[in-house]
């Protein structure tokens, strides 16, 4: 067997992974943001309906552990709300993870961390009105939502937030280097339910399946880079390595 032979059979074994994992309800994405640059970041073409619930889950890795501001991982802006950045989840350092709702904070500090690979899950239950936060399949903290509803038809964006956009007149437009993320994302899903327990600890534990009806996952079809992000579609499905 010459080595284009070998070449030809690792892609064809990457190429069955991959509809593995399609299979079972699993879109792959890939996005290094090695710039500390405003100007690099992840749009998302598609819109989201009214949410009352929802879970947004994704890996990810910083590049230092070192910076006190690690970034913005998601903001959701609405044009015309009073806060743009009407969900903004915060990676503050490896320790501690921000979440805004609408105009309310969430802080959730004293987390194991999140120096390495680390899989994060955001989900907020209409049911027991709170805000879970989930990191490596086990909750770690929750907190009471007040107000539920997030409005339908807004920009989603990954690697930056949009409070450039104080009135929700200009979403999609980021204004600073320090609000950048700086780092790995992996797998971005958002579902329009609250997932349970075991689902998030399947897929921290099982990184290749997922529950099939997520509303958003990026794929080559529906995501807009700007700057320089390097984005991946090729990469086999791989287990939980972290």
């Amino acid at each position: 067997m010459t080595l284009g032979d070998c070449g030809g059979v690792s892609a064809t074994i990457n190429e069955v992974k991959k509809q593995v994992r399609k299979s079972l309800g699993c879109g792959m994405s890939y996005f290094n943001f090695r710039n500390e640059l405003h100007l690099d970041y992840v749009q998302y073409s598609g819109t989201l309906p009214l949410l009352t619930s929802f879970s947004a889950c994704v890996w990810f890795q910083l590049a230092s552990s070192t910076t006190n501001e690690q970034g913005s991982i998601l903001s959701y802006c609405v044009p015309g709300a009073p806060f743009c950045n009407t969900i903004l989840v915060w990676v503050e350092n490896s320790m501690t993870m921000v979440v805004y709702l609408n105009d309310h904070q969430h802080r959730f500090s004293d987390v194991p961390s999140m120096d390495g690979r680390s899989h994060a899950c955001i989900v907020l239950s209409s049911e027991d009105m709170l805000l879970h936060f989930y990191l490596n399949g086990t909750e770690q903290a929750d907190a009471v939502s007040s107000n539920h509803s997030v409005p339908a038809d807004g920009v989603l964006i990954l690697g930056q937030d949009q409070d450039g956009s104080v009135d929700g007149t200009n979403p999609g437009a980021p204004q600073e280097d320090a609000d950048r993320f700086y780092g790995t994302l992996e797998d971005f899903h958002i579902w329009r339910r609250a997932l349970n327990p075991k689902e998030i600890r399947d897929l921290h534990a099982f990184g290749c399946t997922c529950p099939s009806d997520a509303i958003v996952t990026f794929s080559e079809s529906n995501t807009i880079i700007h700057g320089e992000v390097v984005q991946n579609w090729e990469y086999p499905c791989h287990p939980n390595d972290s």
